[in-house]
């Protein structure tokens, strides 16, 4: 059984857990390992693991980019938009209603290897006993999940000074480095690295020894998400010329998200935390000169941008909420939509389908389709640019005479513009009973004119950019496009 003193404990808290200990709540659960013996370690292992720390020419540590301080954002901030529209008055009726009786339808696991060292388990902390200057150790452990793990070192005597190198070992029996730690004298050492599943080595080089023991571990987190390893700014994940939605999670009360996206036409861009649970569970900061907290649920746009000018945001906890690694964040962070550009709402234009005049009617058919209705649209930043990653909602209630509230009720359809900027669909309008017969009307074609009555239902159609109330089609003052749903068209006679 091994005794964890308590500055013990503070150590490996401050290692597994972050910078600070006091957010870590319950300390680690880490199992007793018991003692293992640095004497009499293979030859074989102990020398490949050195000669590929010594060939290592990869830098082990990035260096972190400064951050502009003299430059200062103007933000432009309004509520994250919710669903709007839902319920609207429908249009007015002109043409009587056709009888009901009257209405006619239309028809990972990981690769095998022989471990170079001694296997040993993680999340468990042992003790090294034995070792001696110029003297190394290694041991292997695996992790079969991914994982964002820290191996350390701790408890080292004054007179001891031992490093630490994480290793992976590849398929091909080769191996990586993952990172090093060489602090100066007894210092605790530690390495903090994205863990694929696979095989994986703690490399210990020991300087100085007074024959003391000191303690070893590897902690395994799988609580995180798909954009780890983002804990730095020199670490960030940068995001793509689109609109980016993220979905990411904190996976410890020290967790630290960063994000940061380059407006490479100097295009206006936006950036939204949603926090669905209501909460209030993560805090997210935009860096303007200096780290500045802003709200979640809110959507905050930056224009007069310079061209590749790289603005850089961060997720972490709110301190005061207990951490919920089930519960994830959306982000929403990258180009600002600006406009639409070319769209079309229409039906599919059936070969011998009459179109039904205004004279027809009383209320306008604007948009008129049998079965199915086409729609597409483009959208385009402030650069003029297709824009990728914008949700463009086509909302369709294709008879109105269904409602008896007198509101319309929609049904939506949802696209997500592609590189070129573009949506398109399809909705099947299915048959319908035409509740509405409309006056007498004519089509010339192939010099004949031809009078026909058409049954019809009253519909209507929006066009909608979510986020976006100032884009698309149907707005404040005219809140959408008349449908005609054509049920039937019945042949009167030709002159």
């Amino acid at each position: 059984m091994i005794n964890t003193p308590d500055f013990f404990k503070v150590s490996l808290l401050a290692l597994a857990c972050g910078t600070s200990t006091l957010t870590c709540a319950n300390g680690l659960d880490l199992k007793p390992g018991g003692t293992v013996d640095a004497y009499g370690q293979a030859a074989t292992g102990l020398e490949q693991l050195a000669a590929e720390k010594e060939m290592a020419t990869k830098p082990l540590s990035q260096e972190i980019p400064a951050l502009d301080e003299t430059s200062y954002l103007m933000l432009d901030t309004q509520d994250a938009a919710p669903e709007v529209f839902k319920t609207l008055p429908r249009p007015s009726v002109k043409v009587p209603l056709k009888p009901a009786q009257e209405r006619v339808s239309l028809t990972a696991e990981t690769a095998a290897i022989t471990p170079l060292c001694p296997t040993l388990n993680i999340d468990t902390l042992y003790t090294l006993s034995n070792s001696t200057a110029g003297s190394a150790s290694c041991y292997h452990f695996e992790i079969t999940q991914r994982a964002k793990t820290t191996v350390f070192l701790v408890g080292q005597n004054p007179q001891t000074d031992a490093n630490l190198t994480l290793f992976r070992h590849e398929a091909g029996d080769s191996l990586t480095v993952m990172g090093s730690s060489a602090n100066t004298g007894n210092s605790d050492e530690a390495v903090l690295a994205l863990t694929e599943p696979g095989h994986y080595y703690w490399y210990i080089d020991v300087v100085a020894a007074d024959g003391g023991d000191f303690n070893f571990a590897a902690v395994a987190n799988t609580a995180i998400d798909s954009y780890e390893y983002n804990d730095t700014v020199a670490t960030s994940t940068a995001l793509p010329d689109k609109m980016n939605r993220v979905s990411g999670n904190m996976d410890s009360a020290t967790d630290v998200d960063y994000y940061h996206f380059t407006a490479v036409r100097g295009q206006d861009t936006s950036f939204t935390l949603y926090d669905s649970y209501s909460n209030n569970e993560w805090q997210l900061e935009l860096y303007n000169g200096g780290w500045q907290v802003l709200e979640s649920n809110k959507t905050y746009s930056l224009s007069s941008l310079q061209p590749n000018q790289t603005l850089n945001i961060r997720v972490s906890p709110n301190p005061a909420v207990a951490v919920n690694t089930s519960h994830n964040y959306q982000l929403a962070f990258g180009s600002k939509a600006a406009r639409l550009g070319d769209y079309s709402v229409e039906g599919e234009g059936e070969p011998g389908l009459a179109r039904v005049p205004l004279n027809a009617t009383g209320t306008y058919l604007t948009t008129q389709a049998h079965k199915n209705l086409r729609w597409d649209a483009t959208i385009l930043d402030s650069s003029g640019q297709p824009l990728e990653g914008i949700e463009v909602k086509l909302r369709v209630d294709k008879n109105v005479d269904d409602n008896p509230d007198n509101f319309l009720h929609f049904v939506d359809y949802s696209l997500v513009t592609g590189s070129n900027g573009q949506v398109a669909g399809n909705v099947d309008l299915g048959t319908c009973y035409g509740g509405h017969t409309s006056l007498p009307h004519y089509q010339y074609r192939n010099g004949i004119k031809s009078w026909w009555e058409t049954d019809f239902n009253y519909g209507a159609w929006r066009l909608e950019v979510p986020g976006y109330p100032g884009i698309g089609v149907g707005g404040d003052v005219v809140q959408y496009v008349v449908l005609g749903h054509i049920c039937k068209q019945n042949y009167l006679y030709s002159e």
